[in-house]
């Protein structure tokens, strides 16, 4: 397992609802998962788009509007 992919199941097996899986079940997600970074300001989806995937929040903010 990769150093970005140990940060991912660090952070997530400390939140709900991922607190509560099996370590096995938390590697497989953090294997899969996929870490972005964005500029403040930056549209990450807009109105319409179809979600595909669940954005976690690790550090800054997300304004919906």
């Amino acid at each position: 397992m990769e150093a970005e992919q140990l940060e991912v199941l660090n952070f997530i097996s400390q939140h709900p609802p991922f607190d509560e899986l099996p370590e096995e079940q938390l590697k497989k997600i953090a294997i899969h998962a996929e870490v972005a970074y964005f500029r403040q300001g930056t549209d990450i989806l807009k109105f319409g788009d179809t979600i595909r995937d669940l954005y976690m929040v690790r550090s800054g903010a997300v304004e919906i509007y």
